[in-house]
């Protein structure tokens, strides 16, 4: 994962203090893509590289769990599509500039792979003849398919040896309320970054805390706290430091959508000790199958909005994104920079991503990704090759293992319950089945029903009295089109709704 390449940058700092920094960091990417299946189900896609430029789903759903990396302008220079990853507090217009050109970015592999769990990924490095061994990831998970434990390690020598390991803590709606990171200090694991979540009678996330260890106790670092509209999307996020004892401001986003609940603009602010000051917005069009069709970023001065950089999406019959051409804003006419080229199979897998830089006059290659499925079409190998001149080289690839979903325990069904529940479905995404468990602790009136991301009703699963006890029911979206729906369930005073992508 992205936290062992982290590590390789900053392996020159001696402080532990600056490792923290960077497991805070870490840490924000595990909250929003592979804390638990709950997110990554949110995750799960139609192909690899739409997710990663953010249009695998491009509503307002998808756009907002991937804010903190939605910046791919402000390019990391990472060698898949020379993604950039943003992290407050750096200034998100301002461009990065690192010697991380050839990190993988492993966030492009979910936990959850077509109803399959990842297990383990092994990368490797090519030293010019062979394939030499550099770090492995694996994975802990409990019987509702929670993540609850990773660890990440090294290979020295002959053997892999323990680098960092993450626990999951779960409250009874299966959403992480707390993650502890250690690290590994010779012979013992030590506490490090501490990240606490709370939610809203939604399960919306509506705060997460990082608490850094301090030796002997811990100290609090950072938080986001997060407010959503009556359609369960974020409308701002405000990010604040802890400083003299208290939670001080930082920055601001503010998050607006169109009628179709896709996300058209994020308003940046920045606290400047009194109000909140403008910095820039990003603005976000889409075509009629809500697919984001351009990324505009600009920012504020004393004229007003001034272009800075944009990226223009193009897809294929099947909404498979199959170019995205980034170009920058150079006085009064936009300029290429680079662009990024994609090719699929017949299952609409992601086979192959090609990044290209602009040099004035043609595009010259830079980076290209191939993946390989095993024969459940869950990735197996990702390949990354840089361009030499004139053929591509060999540089990095991981090989990837799958352990089945747990399914739900049968003996489970029909028995009483302590409290009312509604459990996230699984597989999701789906298509065209998934199943919806809840769970009725009192007799009640009970009804689970089904609506479109514009509050239609579009099917009733149940409307009946139920007993205590807990259910499951399957549902088929055959005659529905690729989305995001909601499902409800109301039994007695209890109310919920959560969210569910159809993905054909």
């Amino acid at each position: 994962m992205l936290i062992l390449k982290l590590l390789s940058k900053f392996n020159s700092y001696s402080g532990k203090i600056c490792l923290q920094m960077v497991f805070v960091f870490s840490l924000s990417f595990i909250l929003t893509f592979g804390q638990s299946i709950k997110q990554s189900e949110a995750f799960s896609d139609k192909n690899t590289a739409q997710r990663i430029n953010k249009n695998g789903k491009s509503n307002a759903d998808y756009l907002q769990k991937v804010n903190i990396k939605e910046s791919l302008l402000f390019n990391l220079n990472c060698i898949n599509w020379k993604l950039t990853i943003r992290y407050q507090p750096v200034n998100i217009f301002e461009e990065i500039d690192t010697d991380w050109k050839y990190v993988i970015n492993a966030l492009d592999d979910d936990l959850l792979e077509k109803g399959f769990l990842l297990d383990e990924g092994i990368s490797q490095n090519w030293d010019n003849t062979i394939w030499q061994n550099s770090n492995k990831r694996s994975y802990n998970y409990d019987g509702n398919n929670n993540q609850t434990e990773y660890l990440y390690q090294n290979w020295y020598g002959s053997d892999w040896v323990n680098n960092m390991q993450g626990l999951f803590t779960y409250e009874v709606n299966n959403d992480p309320v707390e993650l502890l990171e250690q690290i590994w200090e010779y012979t013992s694991w030590v506490n490090n970054v501490m990240a606490l979540y709370k939610y809203n009678e939604n399960n919306d996330l509506i705060e997460r805390q990082h608490r850094i260890w301090n030796d002997t106790s811990w100290m609090n670092y950072d938080k986001y706290n997060m407010n959503y509209n009556v359609y369960n999307f974020i409308t701002n996020e405000i990010y604040q430091t802890w400083y003299d004892s208290v939670w001080t401001n930082y920055w601001k986003n503010v998050y607006t959508y169109d009628g179709n609940n896709n996300q058209t603009e994020i308003l940046r602010q920045n606290w400047d000790g009194l109000v909140w000051v403008t910095l820039g917005r990003t603005a976000y069009t889409y075509d009629n199958n809500n697919n984001t069709i351009e990324l505009l970023a600009q920012t504020m001065d004393d004229s007003g909005w001034v272009n800075v950089a944009k990226i223009t999406y193009t897809y294929d019959n099947h909404n498979n994104l199959t170019e995205s051409l980034h170009q920058d804003w150079g006085n009064s006419t936009w300029v290429n920079k680079s662009k990024n080229s994609f090719t699929y199979d017949l299952f609409n897998n992601i086979l192959d991503s090609q990044d290209q830089d602009w040099n004035g006059s043609a595009w010259v290659n830079v980076s290209r990704i191939s993946y390989t499925y095993n024969g459940n079409n869950c990735k197996s190998e990702i390949l990354i090759q840089r361009w030499d001149d004139s053929v591509w080289v060999n540089f990095w690839k991981e090989m990837l293992t799958y352990i089945p979903t747990t399914t739900i325990d049968d003996k489970l069904i029909g028995l009483k319950p302590e409290t009312f529940a509604l459990y996230n479905n699984y597989p999701n995404p789906f298509n065209p089945t998934t199943k919806i468990r809840y769970a009725i602790s009192q007799t009640a009136f009970t009804s689970l029903k089904i609506y479109s991301i514009l509050g239609e009703e579009v099917a009733v699963l149940i409307n009946e009295t139920r007993t205590p006890g807990v259910y499951e029911v399957n549902f088929d979206s055959a005659n529905l089109t690729s989305g995001t729906y909601f499902y409800k369930l109301d039994s007695g005073k209890f109310s919920q709704t959560k969210k569910m992508i159809v993905l054909k």
